[in-house]
């Protein structure tokens, strides 16, 4: 977390203020679009039902979520969990993008991980998540593998064989292989959790 940050109009609404990542240093960050509910209440990045996927997808790769760095490209929960429009979304993004090239820097990721069309934009340039997914690709920051976000997974159920497919190719590009495990696991999407 960092200390009070006054760059965009998030922040007054922030409960945690600029929350950052947590994780596993020097392996592959996922990047997320921006903090939920949940993320903001409890101060943890991917705490909530965007986080309970993220964890499942994980194990059944052979990884927990601490084997890995997890964080938002946008630092501060939106207003009612819905980002800003036009000027205020690109004003959002420039007083955020500094925070997360810091925390890439400091993290030293093997590979990066943009979830979802937003992050897949900024750290990338492709517009268009459908034409990059699962895809590797070079970003001023090194290796990434763009995948669809978290969000549209849990709308789109279909969408998880995707996005393990694209953090597998990630995770095997750090040089970092999990034994298989919990294939009969099925996540319970109304539920937010494990069945």
């Amino acid at each position: 977390m960092t200390e009070a940050c006054t760059r965009c109009t998030l922040n007054p609404d922030c409960r945690s203020n600029c929350l950052m990542g947590r994780g596993q240093e020097g392996t592959i960050m996922l990047v997320n679009d921006c903090p939920s509910y949940n993320d903001d209440f409890e101060g943890v990045a991917l705490s909530g039902r965007a986080g309970d996927l993220l964890s499942h997808i994980l194990f059944k790769l052979g990884f927990d979520i601490e084997d890995v760095y997890v964080t938002n490209l946008i630092k501060c929960r939106p207003r009612k969990d819905v980002l800003p429009k036009g000027g205020g979304l690109k004003e959002t993004l420039a007083g955020c993008i500094s925070h997360l090239h810091k925390e890439i820097r400091q993290v030293k990721p093997k590979v990066l991980v943009p979830m979802g069309s937003l992050v897949t934009k900024e750290l990338t340039g492709n517009n268009f998540i459908t034409r990059v997914d699962g895809l590797l690709l070079k970003t001023k920051e090194g290796k990434a593998v763009a995948c669809h976000g978290l969000a549209a997974a849990l709308q789109s159920p279909s969408l998880e064989k995707n996005i393990s497919m694209a953090i597998s190719f990630a995770l095997v590009e750090a040089g970092k292989q999990g034994k298989t495990r919990g294939k009969g696991l099925i996540f319970n999407y109304k539920l937010g959790g494990l069945e």
